[in-house]
């Protein structure tokens, strides 16, 4: 590993004081091939705003409005450039009012991930098809997120090509191939990570550790990717340090 980052998840407008803390923290421990990065999660509009107007989410109550919210990142271009980003991960967490059913689900994953490759603060779309908890079968039966196969071909080969159109990378997360997926799903989701590669998006590696101990994770990604043809030349970094616009 020769290049690195911390990218610190910043999920509200009035985060930022969280992330600005972050920089202080990466200029004390600098190094060679250390990167300033953050994850940017996509949110309601209508919380971004609320959060913009309060200086906080406290109180928030989504509007009355039928359909599924517009979607928005917490951090602007002009914020990310003072806050001194050296790149972007946007990942989707959530279902922005959107049902929970197996269609709805996918569709809502597939409207955020769109979303973030075709935005121009991102330089990494983190773990797309994030799926977590279960959804209603179209036997209304509430099933976990198992099976892949449940987001079509098609959108998958959408997505690959908005990200190779936008100059995106794509991350394989450690998680998808580790943690309460089964099997199938994580041979299913590298095949998935290879079909980007195929297609011309370049792939980072994602740990996605939340605390202070860092595990290596190398053997379980050989163990999914290797199979499939990976080599160590293959993985990508990102463009660091670029003034972001948008």
């Amino acid at each position: 590993m020769k290049q690195f980052g911390i990218s610190d998840h910043v999920n509200l407008p009035s985060w930022i004081h969280h992330l600005k803390t972050s920089k202080e923290l990466y200029q004390q421990h600098a190094r060679a091939g250390f990167h300033f990065g953050v994850e940017l999660t996509t949110i309601s509009g209508y919380l971004e705003a609320y959060d913009r107007a309060h200086g906080s989410d406290e109180g928030y109550e989504r509007p009355r409005v039928p359909g599924v919210d517009p979607i928005a990142f917490p951090l602007t271009a002009e914020e990310l450039n003072e806050c001194g980003v050296e790149y972007v991960i946007g990942a989707e967490h959530w279902l922005l009012n959107a049902p929970r059913t197996q269609d709805g689900v996918v569709k809502e994953m597939q409207r955020q991930n769109l979303y973030i490759a075709t935005s121009p603060l991102v330089d990494i779309v983190g773990h797309p098809y994030c799926m977590y908890g279960t959804y209603e079968n179209k036997l209304g039966q509430q099933e976990p997120f198992h099976d892949f196969s449940i987001v079509p071909l098609s959108m998958r080969e959408e997505l690959i090509a908005a990200m190779k159109e936008n100059g995106k990378a794509m991350e394989a997360n450690v998680s998808y191939f580790s943690g309460d997926y089964s099997e199938r799903w994580r041979h299913d989701y590298a095949e998935f990570v290879r079909q980007a590669f195929e297609g011309g998006v370049p792939i980072t590696i994602g740990t996605d550790c939340h605390g202070p101990v860092y595990a290596d994770h190398n053997a379980t990604y050989e163990r999914y990717l290797a199979p499939l043809g990976f080599q160590t030349t293959d993985f990508s970094a990102p463009i660091f340090g670029r003034r972001r616009r948008g």
